[in-house]
């Protein structure tokens, strides 16, 4: 199948579909871990940048 057809498709079953009204987004889940690990890294890192770059990882390889 071509990447117009594809594509194509992918739209018109989001708009058929959408998403689950039961389910969070997962940007959402995302940005909750973000909140929740932010305050824990940065009392064991005192350099922001250090403590950012664990918190990269974490949600990285999460």
């Amino acid at each position: 199948m071509r990447l117009e057809y594809q594509i194509l498709a992918a739209i018109l079953l989001d708009f058929i579909v959408g998403d689950p009204p039961c389910l969070p987004h997962p940007v959402k889940l995302i940005g909750r871990l973000a909140s929740f690990l932010e305050t824990p890294l940065r009392k064991i890192f005192p350099n922001p940048r250090a403590a950012g770059a664990m918190l990269y990882k974490a949600k990285t390889f999460a």
